[in-house]
């Protein structure tokens, strides 16, 4: 199995945390396990093992300017899976993924209610256009999953509920840390 995993970049969002955890998660069970990234920058990049692949797109003018090279790593890359996270970075891997004949599973991730953060019917209806190309979707909650069929007119059965981790094992030496505040 080889899966890749791709958002913005190593900021500081929770987004981008969740997706080096499960990089390092899915590493240390042995999947071979690529990051693609929009743009390699930020804090936590120093926090993926050596043994994780980065593969930047150094995207000069952002997520929509590359859609010609996410559609590359479709065909080329040999990946059983490709998870995105972020509406605008699901939506551009929708749009490489239209009419490949041959391509891994996709997968987006939804940590929204896509009917309280997109402003207008013409933004909805290019973002359900663009999620018709999913295989399936994971939702950070019920709320989400139940907002998302709805919206997105989607199969519950193609909707899965995966909630964040609280906890990894970054919090035990947080705990050892000396405290600088009264």
């Amino acid at each position: 199995m080889k899966i890749g995993l791709f958002f913005g970049s190593f900021e500081g969002g929770g987004a981008e945390r969740m997706m080096v955890n499960l990089a390092k998660g899915l590493a240390e069970k042995g999947i071979d396990i690529t990051i693609y990234v929009v743009n390699s920058t930020g804090p936590y990049l120093k926090e993926v093992p050596e043994n994780i692949p980065i593969k930047s797109f150094d995207a000069k003018y952002g997520v929509k300017s590359i859609v010609p090279k996410i559609r590359k790593v479709l065909k080329n890359d040999g990946l059983t899976a490709f998870i995105s996270t972020q509406m605008h970075i699901n939506s551009a891997v929708g749009i490489a993924a239209i009419g490949l004949k041959i391509k891994p599973r996709i997968i987006f991730r939804e940590a929204n209610t896509p009917s309280q953060i997109i402003n207008s019917r013409i933004e909805g209806q290019i973002y359900k256009w663009c999620y018709s190309f999913a295989d399936h979707f994971v939702a950070v909650s019920m709320g989400v999953k139940q907002d998302m069929v709805k919206y997105f007119s989607l199969a519950e059965s193609k909707v899965s509920v995966i909630y964040n981790p609280a906890i990894d094992e970054s919090i035990y030496d947080k705990m050892n840390e000396e405290v600088d505040h009264p």
